[in-house]
Formats: C-alpha cells, structure tokens, sequence
C-alpha cells in the first residue's frame, strides 16, 4: 500500500510583534497556549482555492509567521517549487489573509502527546493505533533514506509498539512518526481519532514536528471555518513565476547565512 500525502495547503500567521515558539535548536517544548482574537493570518496554496474553500469544516491549516523572512522565504519560493504550484499553465499561486475571530486555545507539548497517549490506553481505539504505527513504521523503513529522522524513529520503535517503556522513547518516537502520519490524517483511523479529540479541547496548535531547517514550528488551525474570517483589505496577493523563483533565492542565502 502506498500512502500520498495529498495536503499541498500551507497557511501563515502572525502579527508585528508577536512572538511565537522559535524552532532552531533546543529547547522544546515551545509553550504558546493562546491565539489573540484578530490576529492576521495568511494563506499559500499549490492549489488555486477561493477564499471560503480554505474555511471549509474539517480542514486542518498549517501556518507560519509571516513576519520572519526565513518562514515566508521558504513557504512562497521552495515549498511552491518542490509542489510544482504553477503546474498544468497556471499563472499565479493566491496567498489570501484572514483574522482569527476570538482568541484560540492551544495545547502544551505535555497535552498534545497526552492526546496520543490516552488513545493508546483506550481499550477501543488503542488496537487501531497499534495497527496504524506497525503499518506507518514499514512504510518510513521502506521508503524513508536511511538518514531520515522519521526512519531512525520508527527503527527504534518495538514491533509490540509498547509505547509505556521506561524513559518515554518510545512514546516520544511514536509522536514523532504520528506527526508525520497526520500529514495524511484522512488515511488513518488513529489520525481521525486524533483530530477529533484535539478539536474537541482546543482550537489550533503548534505543530512541533516540522523541523524544516531555519523555518519556525506552524501553527494549525483547527475548524478554520469557526474561527477564521475573510479579510476584507488585501485579502489576496498573487505570486507569479519570478516571485517564487525571488523568494527561493532568498530562501537559499538565508539558510547559507549569507
């Protein structure tokens, strides 16, 4: 079986002088825990979507802050790039902007791995988990390079999947892999389970499981339809060709340090 991540929509967030979680080196966990009503957030997507489309129910959005040029370098030059965004003779990429309309409760590190946690201990759902990493390690250890951080993972992980070893390796590696299952959550029973326990407590998260080089942790909106709304100045800003091709130059001398 070969399992496709098909989510190629990126959102941004972030207002002037607001601080978030700052991912290049330790030490973690990041610990935001509220999003401030009528933060702005911002859009990019492979694929061209209306506005409402990227609030529809049910959809997860990634963000990052688009006020740090490392996030919105690599999220509007190499991330478009590496999804061939401008595929099938398509223009332009639409980035559209949105506000957050209440302030949005976010889990602790501690919390989103107590998420996962509880369903390994739910007598109903903890078999499925079971299941979906066994499943997931073959396919990182099959397809990852060896040198891929999601392959050591999963080569760590017991094939009894005993999550409650002593020290919490193996419950921090199975996070680590199920992060990158999330990925494809509408793939995974365990991942649906996930999604739904996390929206029933809080409204976004950090997704502490992207370690792009030199790119700050996103933040994901969970519901963007209940707690997004439309930006009604500049809501969209189109990035052409020589845009993206900009933007990954300065991705590239940004991460070299120069």
């Amino acid at each position: 079986m070969k399992y496709v991540i098909k989510e190629d929509v990126l959102v941004h967030h972030g207002v002037k002088g607001q601080q978030w979680g700052v991912r290049r080196g330790p030490p973690y966990p990041i610990q935001d825990t509220v999003i401030k009503k009528g933060t702005r957030v911002s859009s990019v997507s492979a694929t061209y979507l209306k506005p409402k489309q990227y609030r529809k129910n049910g959809r997860w959005l990634y963000t990052y802050n688009p006020q740090d040029p490392h996030d919105r370098s690599f999220y509007t030059g190499p991330f478009l790039q590496q999804t061939n965004a401008l595929k099938d003779g398509r223009k332009f990429v639409a980035e559209h902007s949105f506000y957050t309309v209440r302030d949005l409760k976010m889990p602790t590190s501690k919390e989103r791995i107590g998420v996962l946690l509880d369903i390994y201990n739910d007598p109903n759902a903890g078999p499925e988990l079971k299941k979906d990493l066994v499943a997931f390690k073959k396919f990182l250890i099959d397809n990852h390079p060896k040198d891929s951080k999601y392959r050591i993972a999963a080569e760590k992980l017991p094939d009894d999947m005993n999550l409650m070893a002593p020290g919490g390796v193996n419950l921090s590696n199975a996070y680590k892999i199920f992060g990158e299952m999330m990925r494809a959550s509408h793939v995974w029973t365990s991942t649906r389970e996930y999604s739904r326990r996390m929206e029933e407590k809080w409204d976004a998260m950090v997704d502490d499981h992207d370690a792009i080089s030199g790119v700050h942790d996103p933040i994901i909106f969970f519901k963007a339809d209940k707690v997004l709304s439309d930006a009604k100045r500049t809501p969209v800003n189109k990035l052409f060709s020589s845009d993206i091709r900009q933007n990954t130059n300065l991705a590239a001398q940004l991460w070299s340090g120069k």
